[in-house]
């Protein structure tokens, strides 16, 4: 049987009925003759009882206003063991044999960056040995540790970043499960009629995650890119999503998208651009479209020229954006 590598963000997992869904997705691997390793972030998000952001806040709770951060991470990392333990737990109820694991003894060993670790080496034969015993790993993402057996968190995103390290290690594909349908061309809250990509190369992923896209996060967006391995990024139960390969996207008028970047009284919007030439005509064709807005800032990036408005104008310069550069269906 072929392994993949499933991984379930929080909004995934985040009540018992989206852990169930996501369930079936696994049921779904098994049956289509995959052998599936599951990775899963912490359930729900801020706010949420047992979610990264609400474990961040508990040392200031108690007062303590500058905690060390290998006890900070010791803590943090308990968001997606809980997560893993309880849907190892409901894939066993469902007579799928399964087992939780944290990033330490999934062989994610990492430097001793506490807060941002990178990883050194992964060590799947754990994992190879427990799918050879048609056991499922429920991998607690965002993880792993130091030669010293010290944990250590990878980051904020990190778990995409565990399940492209696993399917790097062990030559499979990567389906990252989320709740939008796919990589759009723009923020769909903000552009309602934005297309949904069928597909992407690795290097307009990047560019992507780069700006800012919260679809993949940047370092597994890195990792798949420098290891070619084929990601797959949508909904539970949905055929609809992204693959990310080696086929680009290629679209006519050269414009792959737009990101932005909430940043208080004022928004930076971010053009992706197909190619790196010519960016700064880009920059110029858009400043023409948007003429009739105050721009407070302009930039030149490669690939990726930008803008920045005033905050109330963020979804009105989207909106012009999209219509103008066939950005929407």
């Amino acid at each position: 049987m072929r392994p993949c590598i499933l991984k379930f963000g929080g909004t995934s997992v985040k009540n018992t009925a989206a852990r169930r869904q996501a369930a079936r997705a696994v049921q779904d691997a098994i049956g289509r003759g995959e052998s599936p390793v599951v990775v899963v972030s912490a359930i729900g998000r801020a706010g949420d009882p047992y979610a990264t952001d609400t474990l961040l806040a508990l040392p200031a709770h108690d007062g303590i206003l500058q905690p060390d951060a290998r006890g900070l991470d010791e803590l943090i990392s308990l968001g997606e063991r809980l997560s893993a333990a309880l849907f190892a737990l409901l894939l066993s109820s469902m007579d799928i044999p399964a087992r939780a694991l944290s990033g330490r003894r999934a062989g994610i060993q990492t430097d001793d960056t506490f807060g941002a670790a990178a990883a050194r080496q992964v060590d799947s034969g754990y994992l190879e040995h427990m799918l050879g015993q048609g056991i499922v790993p429920v991998v607690a993402g965002f993880q792993g540790a130091t030669p010293a057996g010290d944990t250590t968190t990878l980051g904020r995103g990190g778990s995409d970043t565990t399940a492209v390290l696993l399917g790097s290690a062990m030559g499979a594909p990567v389906a990252v499960y989320t709740d939008v349908s796919g990589v759009y061309t723009a923020d769909p809250r903000l552009l309602p009629r934005a297309k949904v990509y069928s597909h992407l190369s690795f290097e307009e992923m990047m560019r992507f995650a780069g700006a800012g896209a919260r679809v993949l996060h940047k370092t597994a967006a890195k990792v798949a890119l420098e290891n070619r391995v084929p990601l797959w990024v949508g909904q539970p139960a949905s055929p609809y999503g992204t693959w990310i390969g080696d086929v680009p996207a290629d679209p006519e008028n050269g414009l792959l998208g737009l990101t932005h970047r909430d940043e208080g009284d004022c928004c930076r919007i971010t053009a992706i651009l197909s190619s790196c030439v010519d960016e700064g005509a880009w920059a110029c064709r858009m400043l023409q479209v948007l003429k009739d807005y105050v721009l407070l800032d302009v930039g030149f990036a490669p690939c990726t020229p930008w803008v920045r408005v005033h905050a109330r104008d963020c979804v009105p310069v989207i909106g012009t954006l999209g219509r103008a550069f066939h950005l929407e269906e």
